[in-house]
C-alpha cells in the first residue's frame, strides 16, 4: 500500500511501514525507520548529517560523528522541502500524528511529541525537546538544547533561547511569555511617546 514517486533516492538499512506516501524527489538516508501512515512532501530529506561542528586546537573545526537515525512514528506527515537531520548518538524522533509545514529544519537528536505542528521556515535546533500538541509557528526559531512544554505555542518569529513551561505562549526577541511581551511592548511605546 505505499506509493514512491519519482527520483527518491532510499539508502540501506531504512524500514518503510504500510501506506507510506513518498513523493517525488525526496532523499532518505541510512538508519531510517517510516512507520505506517506516513506522508512525506516532495524535495524533503531526511536522516542526513547534521551541523555539529566541533572546534579543536590539534584537529581544528570537525564534524562530530552522526551515528544515530530518524524515527517518524505512526500519522507522522513531512512537508515539502523539510530537513531532518538523523541523531548524534540518539535518534531524532518525530512522534505520532505531527504535522510540519514546508520548509522546516529539524536539527539532530531532536524530540517533537505526539499531534505538534510546525508551520513554514521554522528552525529547531539539536537537542530540543518538544512536548505534545504544540504550535510551532512560522518563522520561529528555537536553540539547542531548550525544552518546550506540552500544549504550548511558540509565536511567529519568536527566537526562543529558554525553556518554556507547559501551556504558555511565547513571542518576541528574543522569547518572552506572552503577559510579559505586552508589558514590555506597553513600556517601550510609553517610552516613544514621551521622546515625541
Amino acid at each position: 500500500g505505499c506509493y514512491i514517486g519519482a527520483n527518491v533516492a532510499i539508502e540501506e538499512n531504512v524500514t518503510i511501514g504500510e501506506n507510506v506516501c513518498i513523493h517525488p524527489n525526496v532523499t532518505i538516508k541510512e538508519n531510517t525507520i517510516i512507520n505506517n501512515n506516513v506522508i512525506i512532501e516532495a524535495g524533503t530529506v531526511i536522516g542526513a548529517i547534521g551541523f555539529g561542528y566541533v572546534k579543536d586546537d590539534q584537529l581544528g573545526v570537525f564534524n562530530f560523528p552522526h551515528i544515530g537515525g530518524v524515527i517518524l512514528e505512526d500519522a507522522v506527515e513531512i512537508g515539502a522541502n523539510n530537513t531532518i537531520a538523523r541523531g548524534a548518538l540518539s535518534n531524532t524522533i518525530i512522534c505520532e500524528g505531527v504535522k510540519t509545514d514546508s520548509l522546516v529544519h529539524i536539527a539532530h537528536n531532536v524530540v517533537v511529541g505526539k499531534r505538534t505542528l510546525i508551520m513554514a521556515n521554522a528552525m529547531i535546533s539539536g537537542s530540543v525537546e518538544i512536548g505534545a500538541d504544540c504550535w510551532i509557528a512560522p518563522s520561529s526559531c528555537i536553540r539547542d538544547g531548550l525544552k518546550i512544554g506540552n500544549n504550548s505555542t511558540v509565536g511567529i518569529g519568536a527566537v526562543v533561547t529558554k525553556n518554556i513551561p507547559d501551556r504558555e505562549v511565547w513571542t518576541g526577541n528574543p522569547a518572552m511569555e506572552l503577559r510579559d511581551y505586552a508589558r514590555a511592548q506597553r513600556a517601550l511605546r510609553a517610552i516613544v511617546n514621551k521622546r515625541k
